[in-house]
């Protein structure tokens, strides 16, 4: 009988998920119809809800990338909250073997070294996001290495010249510590 209610409305109950057996003494063909319905309904909710979470880690991947890049101005204003704040003593190292210890384009946490990894004392986990608005305001610098001398406030900036860290010299830094919102 149930199979004749199925002829009925055009479709296989099977293909929402419904078991003819399991429904068998339904008697009439709006329930029938009905617990399709809720089938379905529940089926597409999933499905949006697949969506937006593949949205989201898109979004999430497009962050990241623009962090890894740098690009601070690319990130909203709303979405970007300072979380400390504090002056920090910074000098510049290179990518050389005289400076580091091993390979000197691996830093301590197994990234690659580049434009926008600080050298931080270890209070400061690795990943932590750094703004620097007294030198470079739409750069993101993140906390990827650390160093024998890195203690206290003192802080290391990774250039990739040896005439950029010595014009860099030495000097005290307004930080601020983010966080953007979607992140982490």
């Amino acid at each position: 009988m149930n199979q004749a209610f199925a002829a009925e409305l055009g479709k296989g109950p099977q293909e929402f998920g419904v078991d003819y057996n399991a429904y068998e003494n339904r008697k009439t063909l709006a329930e029938i119809k009905q617990l399709m319905r809720k089938k379905q309904y529940e089926k597409l909710a999933l499905q949006r809800q697949q969506e937006r979470q593949a949205l989201e880690e898109q979004r999430k991947a497009t962050r990241l990338a623009q962090i890894a890049r740098g690009e601070l101005r690319d990130i909203p204003v709303e979405d970007i909250r300072v979380v400390q704040t504090l002056t920090g003593n910074f000098t510049a190292y290179t990518p050389s073997v005289d400076e580091c210890d091993g390979d000197p384009w691996r830093t301590a946490s197994g990234t690659t070294l580049h434009y926008g990894t600080i050298a931080a004392p270890p209070q400061y986990a690795f990943g932590t996001l750094i703004r620097l608005p007294d030198y470079d305001p739409d750069m993101i610098f993140r906390v990827e290495d650390r160093g024998g001398a890195i203690k206290g406030n003192h802080f290391d900036i990774a250039l990739l010249s040896k005439k950029e860290a010595f014009a860099f010299g030495r000097r005290p830094l307004k930080v601020e510590i983010i966080e953007i919102a979607g992140i982490r």
